[in-house]
């Protein structure tokens, strides 16, 4: 069903200017709705869930050819960020004007209506744009999404929601469709990974533009906020090997997987790698879910019956590390998809961290 131009105004989407200044890296409270072309609002009007056959209809950019942002698009970078291969990836995130998240749930944020979030894929290099994918949240428990494929000279990216199979740099690449996309993000309430208040509250030292737990504070866009830090720390320091093991494991299997949410895949293992802004608290790590769940802990499932999912001191009796640094087959690999080469830097972590309990 056609949607009215007067509907598309009330979450956010206008033809006309507006405007917003910077604080920091994070649009200031005063935020202005996304700017589109007629064309582009009778495309979303036609669009089944409010998602456009193009991406420059999304709201990202300002001018597509001169990738210039949508005033109000903010830049965001979870701390230890999803392995996809090397792909180099940048993401955004835009909240109407007026609106703010609900923090009340800590681990599950609620956002308005209105909010979109896109996430560029690039190949390892960063020289070449491979694909956009965008959330869109239409109403309450409503999200709809897709991926945007780029075309060779970059000058239009076009829907692709059965997916794509390309070669990027003599290497598979794979667009995931709509179903693939959903296996990973149902395990999330709101169905929005890596911007929630653990991976926003780390220090990321690698830019100063992306969006912080402190700035959302700061400039109001958090409601029902409790917590007493706006910073975390997991282990003893950021550049610790525990850090880093645990943060990888928090954003690439806790987030989506290994979680509390009844929605998500290994609910019932009972294995939670997702990491609690309560338990970031300074207490030792042997009280955290992460380490509490995987240590010495029986493996149930039946096909690794006898195994334990972290053996003290020894990785490579680990079904949590065997399953990490093997690829090819999504029942015997972690994640189990969205990747086919493993993420030697952040396993080596595991690793160590494994070896390390050995230690203590």
């Amino acid at each position: 069903m056609r949607r009215s131009h007067a509907a598309l105004i009330g979450l956010g989407w206008v033809a006309g200017c507006a405007s917003a200044h910077a604080v920091g890296g994070w649009s200031a409270a005063v935020r202005a709705p996304i700017e589109l072309s007629q064309a582009c609002l009778d495309e979303i009007a036609d669009a089944v869930d409010q998602v456009p056959k193009r991406l420059e209809c999304t709201g990202l950019y300002d001018r597509l050819a001169q990738f210039k942002l949508a005033k109000g698009v903010d830049l965001f970078e979870p701390t230890y960020p999803l392995w996809s291969d090397a792909s180099v990836k940048t993401r955004w995130i835009y909240l109407p004007k007026g609106t703010s998240i609900d923090a009340e749930k800590p681990d599950n944020w609620g956002f308005p209506v209105g909010t979109r979030l896109w996430k560029e894929f690039r190949n390892p290099a960063g020289t070449k744009r491979l694909e956009t994918r965008f959330f869109v949240k239409n109403g309450e428990d409503d999200w709809a999404h897709t991926s945007y494929v780029w075309n060779d000279d970059e000058t239009q990216a076009t829907q692709a929601n059965q997916g794509k199979d390309m070669m990027v740099d003599g290497k598979e690449y794979h667009v995931p469709n709509h179903t693939q996309c959903n296996e990973c993000h149902n395990g999330r309430r709101e169905r929005v990974l890596g911007f929630d208040q653990v991976v926003l509250g780390i220090p990321n030292p690698s830019s100063e533009e992306h969006i912080t737990l402190a700035d959302l504070v700061k400039q109001k866009r958090l409601k029902n906020f409790k917590s007493d830090s706006m910073e975390y720390q997991v282990g003893p320091d950021a550049n610790s090997v525990e850090a880093q093991a645990l943060g990888w494991m928090h954003n690439n299997c806790g987030v989506s997987c290994h979680n509390s949410n009844v929605t998500s895949k290994a609910y019932s293992n009972g294995m939670r790698l997702l990491l609690h802004p309560g338990e970031l608290d300074g207490r030792p790590l042997t009280d955290i879910d992460s380490v509490k769940t995987t240590v010495d802990k029986d493996v149930f499932a039946m096909r690794w019956k006898g195994s334990k999912r972290v053996v003290t001191g020894n990785p490579d009796e680990s079904l949590l590390y065997k399953l990490i640094t093997q690829r090819g087959d999504p029942m015997q690999q972690m994640p189990p998809l969205g990747t086919n080469e493993v993420d030697t830097k952040y396993t080596d972590f595991v690793k160590e961290w494994i070896i390390s309990l050995g230690k203590q």
